[in-house]
């Protein structure tokens, strides 16, 4: 470049598109890792502990329904497992109302669908096994064998939100899980960018360091050699204005004339002297 200002415009708007860029990248992937990790934690962690939740009340209800027929007849043992399966039940029945609501968790619409159809599985089942437990207690069953055939079908519902907390659970952890897995590569790579583009940076910072003293240096070496030729009587070999630097053209011009002016006025004197 022939101007050293232009050579320090060049050089800094590189080094400013490469912040800008740095930058810009910087927060662009900060901004997806922190969509990413809301999704992993709030998302998926969450949503997965809530359905490995679900799964444990919905066995807990089991046993205590194998419970309650065992000990049919004995009024103070199916009273106690009654009350223990009504609250497991309405801490399962509250914990899928808080998904269906969004409350616990990210849902999407087919996941919300699913937990829908949960909900109906465990109504199904809830008012099979209450009708049962009414029979039980009013004398109509009065063994296990027959506790559990009257409860089959309200079983085979139930096997909806069994399989499907038991399924989703596991599917929404191994979800999280790659979600991390893609977070930390993102971040590796990021960290990569980020030092290749520092790296660039310094390259090019140390060779405006370099390049600019030298082309200063180099300019005034040049004029300083032709003003001492010229001190000397050198006066043939003419200033190269074109590849001097913008900042020094001045000066050079300055020398060429005083170069011309001098070469000129020795000519004259020579000239007077051979005609004297």
């Amino acid at each position: 470049m022939s101007s050293i200002i232009s050579l320090l415009r060049f050089g800094f708007s590189v080094l400013l598109v490469f912040i800008i860029a740095q930058s810009s990248l910087l927060y662009w992937m900060m901004g997806n890792n922190t969509t990413q990790m809301d999704r992993a934690v709030n998302g998926d962690f969450a949503t997965s502990i809530l359905i490995s939740q679900m799964a444990i009340e919905g066995n807990k209800l089991r046993r205590y329904e194998k419970e309650f027929f065992i000990y049919v007849g004995n009024e103070k043992k199916m009273s106690k497992y009654k009350r223990e399966w009504q609250e497991s039940y309405d801490k399962l029945e509250s914990m899928l109302n808080s998904a269906l609501k969004g409350d616990k968790g990210q849902w999407s619409k087919q996941e919300l669908k699913e937990v829908e159809n949960w909900q109906v599985s465990l109504e199904s089942y809830g008012s099979g096994f209450k009708r049962v437990m009414k029979d039980v207690f009013q004398g109509k069953i009065t063994d296990t064998i027959s506790a559990n055939s009257a409860i089959v079908h309200a079983k085979e519902r139930f096997k909806v939100l069994l399989k499907g907390t038991a399924v989703g659970g596991e599917l929404r952890y191994k979800r999280a899980k790659e979600d991390i897995k893609k977070i930390d590569s993102e971040n590796q790579f990021l960290g990569m960018v980020f030092l290749v583009t520092m790296v660039i940076g310094v390259l090019i910072t140390l060779s405006l360091f370099f390049i600019i003293p030298k082309a200063i240096k180099t300019s005034i070496n040049s004029l300083s050699i032709s003003a001492e030729k010229m001190s000397q009587g050198d006066l043939e070999c003419a200033i190269d204005i074109d590849t001097t630097k913008r900042e020094f053209r001045s000066i050079a011009k300055t020398l060429e004339r005083m170069r011309i002016s001098q070469k000129t006025f020795l000519q004259r004197i020579k000239h007077l002297e051979e005609k004297a």
